[in-house]
């Protein structure tokens, strides 16, 4: 799992080397790195799966992500299985 910080976004991305037809999971896709990492990736090509609460849906599938989990709700660990990628992008503030 990659664990993702604004400065290094991209080059985690790039390191990562996201492919077009591949999967993505980002976690905490509606926060400021989240959010940025779902637009990258989707723009690579990328199927993107996304963890989000259920208010941030609508804005996350905005930005790119093919489907959202809801993290507070369901358990994304037996609803995701053979992605390439995991992306871990750290929240800022836990409310």
């Amino acid at each position: 799992m990659t664990k993702l910080t604004n400065p290094q976004s991209r080059h985690s991305l790039n390191q990562a080397d996201v492919k077009k037809g591949q999967s993505v999971l980002i976690h905490a896709a509606a926060g400021g790195v989240g959010s940025i990492a779902v637009q990258l990736v989707k723009w690579r090509g990328a199927h993107v799966v996304a963890t989000a609460s259920k208010q941030n849906h609508d804005l996350v599938h905005s930005l790119g992500a093919d489907s959202v989990i809801d993290y507070l709700q369901e358990e994304f660990g037996s609803m995701v299985k053979g992605v390439d990628v995991a992306a871990d992008c750290p929240r800022m503030n836990e409310n």
